[in-house]
């Protein structure tokens, strides 16, 4: 089956979509890993954080298993049906990174001490949840939002509700559980809202731009470094 040249609009549907015909026609048989993300990168011609999102579409489909440092790999007697399409989850996440930082200034300014205690035990929770080896999107999601209800910006407030309403698709939420399952991001996420709260505690906007800005950037980079396959390049 010749590969077809895909639009600009939510490349890793399009590409889910095409690698699933690809399947269904017995281009890839139960079993088979698919070709390395660089491969399929360069297939499609797009890039490989589009092709990772792609495949954690295809994961969530049921219609591939991933093996995080190893590889992709067809699963036997897969019926696959892709989730609902949604905003890219890497570009959701770039979005909170143009917006969140901002928040954080605003609401160090103009926290309550109550809105302080929220995410005081919001932490406290987290550390738990660390300690059993859990990870919990719940709690990522209370102590975002606490800090932008803490800014007082009702429309700004909606916004990161639906972004994080966003985050909680199947596709970005099956992203996450792969990250979260490294030990070292869930305590860099704990260490970095820790510092987040110290400087909202402080009272220093400058400085609670700051780590919010690295602590989302830290994120992207998460979401497109070199994770799924065993191809390193």
């Amino acid at each position: 089956m010749p590969i077809q040249a895909v639009e600009s609009r939510r490349l890793y549907t399009q590409i889910a979509e095409q690698i699933t015909r690809l399947v269904q026609e017995g281009e890839f048989r139960a079993g088979q890993q698919l070709p390395s993300e660089r491969d399929l990168s360069q297939l499609f011609g797009v890039s490989r954080p589009t092709i990772r999102e792609a495949l954690i579409a295809l994961e969530v489909s049921g219609l591939v298993e991933v093996r995080v440092g190893v590889g992709v790999f067809i699963r036997e007697g897969a019926a696959p049906a892709l989730p609902a399409t949604a905003p890219s989850p890497i570009e959701v996440q770039q979005a909170r990174l143009l917006i969140e930082p901002e928040v954080a200034a605003l609401a160090a300014r103009t926290i309550q001490p109550e809105q302080l205690g929220l995410l005081g035990e919001n932490l406290r929770l987290l550390g738990q949840e660390l300690e059993a080896r859990r990870w919990s999107y719940a709690l990522d999601r209370e102590f975002h939002l606490v800090i932008a209800e803490a800014a007082g910006n009702q429309v700004v407030y909606g916004i990161l509700v639906g972004l994080w309403d966003q985050r909680g698709h199947t596709v970005s939420s099956k992203f996450d559980e792969h990250i979260a399952a490294s030990a070292k991001a869930r305590a860099r996420v704990l260490r970095d809202h820790q510092a987040i709260y110290g400087a909202l505690a402080a009272g220093d906007a400058k400085a609670a731009r700051r780590v919010v800005q690295a602590h989302l950037s830290q994120s992207v980079r998460q979401m497109t470094d070199n994770w799924l396959s065993a191809d390193g390049g």
